[in-house]
């Protein structure tokens, strides 16, 4: 049995897309659910966010089966919650997060900034054996920090981190990070661009010292790309 969305069909990217499915064999009646993965074609210019995090749903907490810490549970989108604009041209890629969180906590440096505020986002390139885990964010004294946690083989994490140009802002709640990244440290060719890119992206919440959880917009990373 083949399965096919109409060619206008287009999957949001704010929330999980499914495909129902019913269907008769041999006089049994049958049901599936079947995930739809989104896709979206990035853009010289992107005026508004490709991904919206603003939902109980994206957050994951550290505290949530304890009642002694409701008060570093997310209650709304002023807790913390993101606009995440990408766009890109054939040599580059460009994202711009907007964050807004209520406190900016980010005393760490190099591979630990995943504990304080922070970024990370991630790409699989089709044919690559590996994903490509980066991060950003902006230290309590005002500088910026970036680093590269895995690549696939063949790649020094430490010469693609260079190639990050990142740049931060701070203004009352809001929190802005952006970063230009050329297509080749990621050894992306037309061809390969042509294929699509899987993507994902998490902000890191710290308030008090503690990373207390993260918002991110699709399940699958958190708990296991931090170290």
């Amino acid at each position: 049995m083949a399965v096919r969305a109409a060619r206008d069909f287009t999957a949001s990217t704010q929330r999980p897309a499914v495909l129902r499915v019913r269907y008769t064999f041999r006089g049994v009646t049958h049901e599936q659910t079947l995930p739809v993965s989104s896709a979206s074609r990035l853009l010289p210019d992107c005026p508004e966010p490709l991904f919206l995090l603003n939902r109980r749903d994206q957050v994951h907490s550290s505290f949530d089966a304890n009642p002694g810490t409701l008060d570093k549970l997310w209650h709304s989108p002023q807790d913390l919650s993101a606009m995440v604009f990408f766009s890109a041209d054939e040599q580059n890629c460009e994202l711009i997060i907007e964050v807004i969180d209520d406190i900016h906590q980010q005393p760490f440096a190099a591979a630990d900034i995943w504990r304080g505020d922070s970024v990370q986002f991630f790409f699989f390139v089709p044919g690559q054996d590996a994903c490509w885990q980066f991060g950003m964010a902006r230290r309590d004294d005002g500088t910026d920090a970036t680093w590269c946690w895995g690549t696939p083989s063949g790649s020094d994490p430490n010469a693609v981190s260079r190639q990050l140009a990142v740049t931060t802002s701070r203004d009352g709640s809001n929190t802005r990070y952006a970063v230009t990244l050329p297509w080749q440290a990621l050894k992306v060719n037309p061809d390969i661009a042509r294929k699509g890119l899987r993507f994902n992206l998490m902000v890191n919440d710290s308030d008090l010292g503690v990373r207390e959880g993260w918002i991110r917009i699709a399940p699958g990373v958190g708990s296991d790309v931090s170290e």
